[in-house]
This record gives structure tokens, sequence and C-alpha cells, in this order.
């Protein structure tokens, strides 16, 4: 069992990345996927050497909408809740939401992304009803509430405020940490 300075160390946090349950991904500035979890290619029906090394606009769908991603993303914004169809090894499409943010070096330079992705389910709930085209920003259920503050903006981010929200985070340059309204 692990103790409380165990969860601390090199080892476990790379367990913890390797098996999450959401799909965790970096892509370099050439949109070249650098290292992904199993939860963000095994749904997809790929295995990591067909995953890993390749372009990510392999994978999705939409050019126009992984495009608007990766400027978005090298431009220094961080996304929340962005909406992407998937390619399944299989010819079909997965809808999926992204959040992502871009590592930048001290001088400024793209590293590459901190992307997760999670299936989209919420376009099967009754909280909101998304846009039809990927990438768009889904329609906010009667009277939920939105981000107006960094604390409600926290919450959004941890899933406890409304979840069909596409939030835009400030972008992060070196000795700034970014962040809502900053």
């Amino acid at each position: 069992m692990a103790t409380t300075t165990d969860v601390r160390t090199e080892e476990f946090m790379l367990d913890y990345l390797d098996n999450a349950v959401v799909g965790l991904h970096w892509v370099d500035g050439n949109a070249m996927t650098l290292w992904a979890n199993k939860a963000d290619y095994e749904p997809l029906g790929y295995t990591e050497d067909e995953y890993v090394g390749h372009s990510i606009t392999e994978f999705h769908a939409d050019p126009d909408v992984i495009a608007d991603i990766l400027q978005r993303l090298l431009s220094g914004e961080s996304l929340y809740n962005y909406k992407a169809r998937l390619l399944c090894k299989d010819g079909s499409t997965m809808s999926v939401l992204i959040a992502s943010s871009g590592l930048f070096d001290d001088e400024g330079n793209f590293v590459h992304t901190r992307c997760f992705t999670i299936k989209d389910q919420a376009s099967r709930s009754s909280i909101g009803t998304w846009a039809d085209r990927p990438g768009q920003v889904p329609s906010p259920a009667p009277g939920s509430a939105t981000s107006s503050t960094p604390t409600e903006a926290g919450l959004l981010r941890i899933g406890l405020r409304d979840p069909t929200a596409r939030e835009t985070f400030s972008p992060q340059r070196p000795g700034h940490h970014g962040g809502y309204g900053s």
C-alpha cells in the first residue's frame, strides 16, 4: 500500500498518468504526438505504436477543428470543453471534449500541449444542447451559472458547475501561471 510520502515519487506519478481513466497526451508544435496514455488511444482502437509518433491531425475527423485547436494552443490560449470528433481505427467517429494548454519554455517557445480528452457524454444529457458543429460553444442550460470569478471558474474546471460551458483561459507565459481573469 502506498504511503503519503510514496505518492510524490516519480514512479507513482508516472503510474498515475499512464493509468488515468482520462485520455492524456502531449503534442509538439509540428502536431506530432509525443506521448499519450492508454485512455487516449485505446478507446479509438489504436495501439501506442499506431498513435504516438503520428500527427494528431490523423485522428481528427474535422481538419478545420484541429487547425483551430492547434492555432489557439500555439498562440498561448488554453481550452476547456472544446468539442471535437476523433477518428476511430474502425472508421467510426467519437465525439470528445478537449481541455488543453500549451507548455512554453523560459524564452516563450512552445514545447508541447498538455491535453485531456474526455468522451462527450453531455450531448446525451439534459444539462444543455451542444452546437451541431464540433468546435462550437455549447448552449448552456436555462438558468445555468456562468463563470464570473476565479472561484467559480475553479469549480467549473473540476466539474462542480455548468459542465456544458466551454471556457478559455488566459495565456500562460514564463513566470506567469495563467488562469481565469489573469
